[in-house]
């Protein structure tokens, strides 16, 4: 390349030192880590470039770095462009097509940088890099890994609508306002000790790989993951969320983690899908917090009890009575389905979730008593008036029927009302049945006599129970 001068010129370059000269497929002329540009100024005994002289003048730094930039991309040089610790006024590169590595770390850019609509062939590297002002990667490609590890990103910074083919490390980053809004990671993306000192924004954003937040300060007002994609394992532990907190309409497709992690407020869950059971373990959540209409797809894995076993003692401890009963009910779903459940307890589990869905819902059981009350009626109806008789009865006329139906319905209120009567009462049985009826099936009525008042009381006790729960809640 042009400004890549020959071994002659070697005497003119510039002096300044730097680890990343020293990269592999960089032009080297010798066995040191100098900078390779040899347009330089006098400082002292010694030569720099415009980029690393200390009376830098930024504006001109700009204008070179770009115009470097720019014959380096059009004469298709497949070898990296390396240039550290640069000091810049405004940078823009919109719609520029990076075709190799590019090495800008350790920068200061002073002024605006735009390289929207942008593409990265290869690596980029901007680690360590401080962007004073306004940053935007909007629409961007980036084909090969890009590197922000320790970047400090200033007023505000936006990656909109940008794609991450090959992963992102933004580790130890420092954001003010940024937005990351519909944005694509395709492999690992690394937010580990990252901080957020104002509002971020995820929303819309789909992870494909692995996702890390640990140890992560979301100390804005808000921290939004609305309609979010994560289809990897996600990694929360030992975050901290200073402000109000958005899941809502989320996609949890593997395992997620919120282990140790403190939200002041929230978080707000609302509507999210946990295809995996969440793990929550020693988090604290604040009064906010807001699981209503999230589904919770996992109830067969090992730790599935465990995780929700954890949420309900959360709901506890923040006075959250109804999302409490939830987290409740999972966990004696997920219980069941364990295999060293015992069946019979099995077996009680899923009546108590059929009849009255773990106390949580009233009207289960109280339509199961009308409906075990009609059905009462009719077995006894068909006891006392055989199929093969019915219309005998009914030519002796309609009124004399009725009656002997009201005789049906008040033997099946006293079963309820005197549970086990038949047992101390016989001729209870044979004023309602008739001496013959009474007698040739006293036991099989008294043992369905015996089974309705069982299930009605338990319906009954289940009916109070959700009811008073209901209120309690309220």
């Amino acid at each position: 390349m042009s400004y890549m001068n020959s071994e002659s010129n070697l005497k003119h370059r510039c002096q300044f030192e730097h680890k990343d000269f020293l990269i592999n497929d960089h032009h080297r002329y010798d066995e040191t880590n100098r900078c390779w540009m040899t347009k330089t100024k006098d400082h002292g005994d010694k030569k720099f470039c415009v980029f690393h002289h200390p009376l830098r003048e930024k504006s001109k730094s700009s204008v070179t770095l770009m115009k470097l930039i720019s014959q380096w991309n059009a004469e298709q040089n497949e070898k990296s462009f390396v240039m550290p610790k640069v000091q810049c006024a405004n940078l823009e590169f919109t719609g520029v097509v990076f075709k190799s590595n590019i090495y800008l770390q350790d920068a200061h850019i002073f002024g605006k940088c735009n390289f929207s609509y942008s593409e990265f062939n290869n690596s980029a590297y901007f680690q360590g890099t401080n962007f004073y002002n306004e940053t935007y990667f909007e629409n961007v490609k980036f084909k090969g890994k890009c590197h922000f590890k320790y970047t400090i990103f200033n007023i505000y910074t936006s990656f909109d609508d940008s794609s991450f083919d090959r992963g992102a490390d933004f580790e130890s980053g420092h954001f003010q306002k940024s937005s990351f809004e519909n944005c694509k990671f395709q492999h690992e993306i690394n937010f580990k000790n990252a901080t957020f000192n104002k509002q971020v924004k995820f929303n819309k954003t789909e992870f494909d790989g692995k996702t890390i937040f640990i140890n992560t300060k979301f100390k804005s007002q808000e921290s939004i993951f609305l309609d979010v994609k994560f289809w990897d394992v996600v990694y929360f532990q030992r975050s901290i969320f200073s402000g109000i907190t958005i899941f809502q309409e989320a996609h949890f497709g593997l395992e997620v983690n919120f282990d140790k992690v403190v939200f002041d407020f929230g978080p707000d869950m609302s509507e999210t899908y946990f295809f995996y059971a969440p793990s929550f373990h020693d988090a604290t959540l604040g009064q906010g917090v807001d699981f209503r209409e999230a589904h919770f797809v996992d109830k067969t894995s090992r730790h599935a009890p465990s995780c929700y076993r954890t949420l309900k003692l959360a709901m506890n401890k923040v006075s959250n009575k109804r999302q409490e009963a939830i987290f409740y009910g999972l966990e004696q779903q997920s219980l069941r389905k364990q295999r060293d459940t015992p069946i019979s307890i099995k077996f009680y589990s899923y009546l108590y979730q059929l009849f009255s869905n773990y106390g949580q819902s009233v009207s289960r059981p109280f339509y199961s008593i009308i409906t075990l009350y009609i059905l009462f009626i009719s077995i006894y109806s068909i006891i006392k008036f055989p199929m093969n008789k019915i219309f005998e009865y009914l030519s002796k006329g309609a009124p004399d029927f009725l009656d002997k139906v009201a005789s049906m319905i008040k033997f099946t209120t006293i079963n309820i009302t005197s549970p086990f009567k038949v047992w101390t009462n016989n001729n209870y049985i044979v004023d309602v049945f008739g001496p013959e009826l009474a007698k040739n099936n006293e036991v099989t009525i008294n043992i369905i006599a015996t089974f309705q008042s069982i299930f009605s009381l338990s319906l009954i006790t289940l009916f109070i129970l959700a009811l008073r729960r209901a209120f309690k809640l309220n």
